[in-house]
C-alpha cells in the first residue's frame, strides 16, 4: 500500500483477524461495540493488532511500500464492507434513521458503484482537491524562483528547470536538493 491508502471500513461476522506489519506504517482504528470508543493504534514493522469478530475496523497506510500480513482464525472470511452498507442502504432509511437529507445522501453515496475495498478511489473528488492544494502548495516555491531567476531567459529554460526540480522531487529528493541538483547543471 502507498501512504493514504485505506483498507475500507468494513467487519467480518465470523473471524477474528490479526494484522502483522512487514513494512511501512499504519494506523489501525477499530470500533468496540461494548465500549462504544474507537481506538487508534500506530504500528510499525514487527507489531500486530487483533480485530474481534463483528468489530467495525480500517486501516490507513501512513508511509508507502507497506506491506501487511493479514491472518484470520477460519479459512474462509466473512466481509460486509462499508462501501456496501452505505450504497445499499435507502436513502428513506438514512433519512427516517438519522434525519439525513434524502437527496444529500443520495448524492453522497452515488461515487459508490462497487464495493470499495482499498481507497480511496481514484476519481475522489477531495481527495483530488486534496492533491491540487497540496500539489501547488509544493511546488510555487519553484515556480517562484523559476520567474525570478529565470528573468531575461527563454520560457523553455525555466519550465525545464522547474519541471526538472519537480521531477526529482518525486524520484524521493527533498526540494532543496533537487534545486541544487538543476541549479549545478547550468
Amino acid at each position: 500500500m502507498s501512504k493514504g491508502i485505506i483498507i475500507q471500513p468494513h467487519w467480518h461476522t465470523n473471524v477474528t483477524e490479526m494484522v502483522f506489519v512487514i513494512s511501512g506504517e499504519v494506523i489501525t482504528s477499530v470500533f468496540n461495540p461494548f465500549t462504544q470508543k474507537l481506538m487508534t493504534y500506530q504500528l510499525k514493522p514487527g507489531q500486530v493488532c487483533m480485530l474481534p469478530k463483528g468489530w467495525f475496523h480500517w486501516i490507513v497506510a501512513q508511509t508507502d511500500h507497506v506491506h501487511l500480513l493479514t491472518i484470520f482464525d477460519q479459512p474462509t472470511p466473512d466481509i460486509v464492507y462499508g462501501s456496501d452498507f452505505l450504497r445499499f442502504t435507502p436513502k428513506e432509511v438514512m433519512n427516517r434513521a438519522y434525519c439525513v437529507d434524502e437527496n444529500d445522501y443520495a448524492k453522497a453515496v452515488a461515487p459508490l458503484q462497487e464495493s470499495i475495498i482499498l481507497g480511496p478511489p481514484l476519481d475522489c473528488v477531495k481527495g483530488a482537491s486534496n492533491i491540487k492544494m497540496e500539489t501547488l502548495r509544493n511546488v510555487e516555491p519553484w515556480v517562484q524562483t523559476g520567474l525570478r531567476d529565470g528573468q531575461g531567459m527563454p520560457v523553455e529554460y525555466t519550465l525545464r528547470e522547474t519541471a526538472a526540480i519537480s521531477y526529482l522531487i518525486g524520484k524521493g529528493y527533498n526540494s532543496t536538493a533537487a534545486h541544487q541538483i538543476v541549479e549545478s547543471w547550468q
